[in-house]
């Protein structure tokens, strides 16, 4: 398995917890959903929410799988740059999370 291949299954797991901590944070109303379209949804249910939240980041993490064999080259090695920081971003995301369940509740 290639480093690539492991970071998009890492940014995967990570967008789960995400989703997961979001929830949670929404139905204890520590948080409201700042993204105006995923709050719309978050009106709507949370499993709605979480229906759509994964769906989104299952294509996207579909797309940057699939997306990284069409590329050769330096276009190759900056979307592996790419979802390096997107990995990297998703982290601090979910220890963001942490910290506001902990410290700020």
């Amino acid at each position: 398995m290639k480093r690539y291949e492991i970071l998009i299954y890492i940014l995967y797991i990570l967008t789960i917890v995400d989703l997961g901590l979001t929830n949670y944070e929404l139905s204890m109303g520590y948080i409201v959903e700042a993204n105006p379209i995923m709050a719309f949804y978050a009106n709507q249910g949370y499993f709605i929410f979480s229906a759509v939240k994964l769906f989104f980041n299952t294509v996207c993490c579909y797309m940057l799988y699939f997306g990284i064999f069409q590329l050769e080259g330096r276009k190759r090695k900056v979307l592996i740059f790419l979802i390096s920081l997107l990995t990297l971003a998703h982290i601090f995301l979910v220890l963001y999370h942490f910290y506001g369940i902990f410290f700020l509740t």
